[in-house]
């Protein structure tokens, strides 16, 4: 299993990619960043990547007001995520440095589960993450969207 783990590329998506498929899809982007998770997806299912969440995700969808959302937003995490990170102290300090660099709250804690779990990639829909993570450069981890993640051709 080690083994398995240091060959196949770990990917981290925070709950946004977990619910980017409910979002108004009349909206090209939010089409297209759909689309662009999906084809992620069906990469781990071909045994080209591993997905990633935690604790940080699922603590985010249990705040989803919404059953019906609520319950379409796990089903799909269950079904997707391979492994879930759980957050211990070390995590949470880390988050603490991401922080300080201007990195939300949140988003600090997937990065640090991301960074925890190696993964190399970290897939959001937020762009503000994406531009605060790229300048801060603190983890070897790249925050990247989905359309740039697909553009790159990065399996």
């Amino acid at each position: 299993m080690e083994l398995l783990k240091a060959v196949l590329l770990r990917i981290y998506f925070d709950t946004c990619c977990y619910g980017r498929h409910c979002d108004y899809q009349q909206v090209a982007r939010n089409a297209a960043e759909t689309v662009a998770i999906a084809t992620i997806i069906e990469s781990a299912r071909r045994g080209e990547c591993c997905i990633l969440g935690s604790m940080a995700v699922i603590n985010e969808m249990n705040r989803i007001k919404d059953a019906a959302l609520h319950k379409d937003i796990t089903d799909f995490y269950s079904a997707t995520a391979k492994e879930t990170v759980i957050l211990t102290i070390r995590e949470s300090m880390r988050a603490q440095v991401f922080q300080a660099a201007g990195i939300g709250v949140t988003d600090s804690l997937h990065l640090a589960a991301a960074e925890s779990a190696g993964a190399a990639y970290l897939v959001t829909v937020d762009d503000d993450f994406v531009r605060i993570a790229a300048n801060s450069r603190l983890s070897k981890v790249i925050v990247i969207n989905p359309l740039t993640y697909l553009a790159r051709g990065i399996k």
